[in-house]
C-alpha cells in the first residue's frame, strides 16, 4: 500500500499542467509585494500575497458550476476569519472556543462538497495564522489587507 502511495504522489499528471492558467493570478501577487514594500510595510505585503495565491487557487474548484464563487467565498470568509482570529488571539480560552467553531463548520463543508470544503479549509488557515496580531485596529487592517489582495486576484482572474 505505501509503495502505491508513494508512486502516485512521486509521480505528476503532466497532462494536468497549465502554466497559463496558474500564472494569471501572478499580477495580484506581484502586485500585493510591491505595494508592500512601497508603504514600508513587507510582512503585511506578503500576508495579502498569500492570500491573493490561496483565493487564486480556487480559480480551479467550481461551485454550482461557478469558477468566481469560490474565489468570492473564500475571500469574505478569510476577511471575517481573519478578523476573529485577531481579536480571539488575545485570549487563550476565545481562541479555544472559535477554533472550535471554526472546526466544526469546516467538518460540515467537508461533508457537502469538495470545493466547499477548500473554502472552509482557507477560512480555517485564515483564523490561525491572524492570531499573531492582539488590537481592533491592527484586525481591521489586517482584515482588509486580505480582503483586498484576494480581490485583486479574483479580477485579475
Amino acid at each position: 500500500m505505501l509503495p502505491d502511495i508513494a508512486k502516485e504522489t512521486l509521480k505528476p499528471d503532466w497532462t494536468q499542467f497549465s502554466p497559463r492558467a496558474a500564472l494569471r493570478c501572478l499580477p495580484a501577487i506581484a502586485i500585493s509585494l510591491a505595494i508592500g514594500l512601497a508603504l514600508k510595510h513587507p510582512g503585511g505585503g506578503m500576508i495579502a500575497a498569500g492570500s491573493s495565491m490561496s483565493v487564486g487557487f480556487g480559480s480551479f474548484r467550481r461551485l454550482n458550476q461557478s469558477r468566481v464563487a469560490p474565489m468570492v467565498c473564500a475571500t469574505l470568509g478569510m476577511c471575517v476569519s481573519v478578523f476573529v482570529g485577531t481579536l480571539a488571539g488575545r485570549s487563550n480560552l476565545a481562541m479555544t472556543i472559535v477554533a472550535g467553531v471554526w472546526g466544526v463548520l469546516y467538518g460540515l463543508l467537508v461533508t457537502a462538497d469538495a470545493a466547499a470544503a477548500w473554502v472552509g479549509l482557507q477560512c480555517v488557515i485564515g483564523l490561525l495564522v491572524s492570531t499573531l496580531t492582539y488590537c481592533r485596529e491592527e484586525a481591521l487592517r489586517c482584515a482588509r489587507s486580505w480582503f483586498s489582495a484576494a480581490e485583486l486576484c479574483r479580477y485579475s482572474r
